[in-house]
């Protein structure tokens, strides 16, 4: 757009058409970057927000996971143990 607007000016038609061009130019490329800016951060603070939510829980986590662990080992050893008495 900009190439077109010099090659205006070389031909004789005014610059002011080309700085009102220029400007909206620019102005539609700043509202489309900050709308991109804004999704971006706003992702990344979801992912900071959940990131917290499991560091917070952490201990309760591996509470859990331990205790299931437990539980599953002492199940499949019944249960190998069964098969074997067959």
């Amino acid at each position: 757009m900009i190439i077109c607007n010099f090659c205006k000016i070389k031909s004789g038609h005014s610059i002011s058409p080309l700085m009102q061009n220029i400007f909206i130019a620019w102005f539609t490329f700043n509202i489309g970057f900050q709308i991109f800016d804004i999704k971006y951060v706003t992702e990344i603070l979801k992912d900071l927000e959940k990131n917290k939510i499991l560091l917070d829980n952490q201990e309760k986590i591996m509470k859990l996971y331990q205790k299931w662990k437990k539980e599953n080992d002492e199940n499949s050893k019944k249960l190998v143990k069964e098969f074997l008495d067959m």
